[in-house]
């Protein structure tokens, strides 16, 4: 498996991971999702992250594609986190804006 594909199935599977916890759906869509929509977000991120690894196992040299995938998984893990503290910080300054605004 090349690698932007294993990277690609690493981004998603930890974007899904992170989008099934609480803290995360109420920044993001500002609410908290249905039980259903977390199973099903859970479920997807955990089949892509597993997929990923079965890719990783059929390569000609596994060993050195398992460690690429570690390095992969720890990469699109602090490209998700990046993006939802990038989010959060910016909705917190538009709040700021918004209610320095009022009090003029």
């Amino acid at each position: 498996m090349n690698h932007i594909g294993m990277h690609a199935l690493c981004l998603i599977s930890m974007a899904a991971l992170a989008m099934s916890m609480d803290k995360y759906q109420s920044d993001w869509y500002g609410r908290e999702l249905s039980a259903r929509s977390n199973l099903v977000l859970r479920s997807a991120g955990w089949l892509a992250l597993v997929g990923s690894l079965i890719a990783v196992g059929v390569a000609s040299r596994p060993s050195l594609a398992m460690v690429a995938w570690f390095g992969h998984l720890n990469a699109a893990a602090a490209v998700v986190l990046s993006v939802l503290v990038a989010l959060a910080r910016r909705r917190a300054h538009s709040a700021i804006k918004a209610r320095a605004t009022k009090s003029v």
